[in-house]
């Protein structure tokens, strides 16, 4: 099983600060919000409360709103509950 909220949501935004060296302007982020890192999923394996993936949703997206780079958004997962 994973780490939890803490550890998913500290790897989540040490990735965000790298994406925006690598790329700094992105005209657009396609953001799939998937579930399947919740706790009840069986296929996930990640181990994610509802308040991590809401804390996980309001990181990312005030990330590029904070960058002023819209963001385009579906969700997925959850196939294993």
């Amino acid at each position: 099983r994973g780490n939890g909220d803490a550890a998913y949501l500290a790897t989540l935004s040490d990735t965000l600060d790298r994406l925006t060296v690598l790329c700094p302007n992105p005209d657009l982020v396609l953001y799939d919000a998937g579930v399947d890192v919740h706790s009840d999923d069986r296929l996930g394996l990640l181990d994610i409360s509802y308040d991590g993936i809401r804390a996980r949703d309001a990181m990312v997206l005030r990330h590029f709103r904070d960058r002023d780079v819209p963001v385009a958004t579906v969700i997925g997962g959850g196939y294993g509950t």
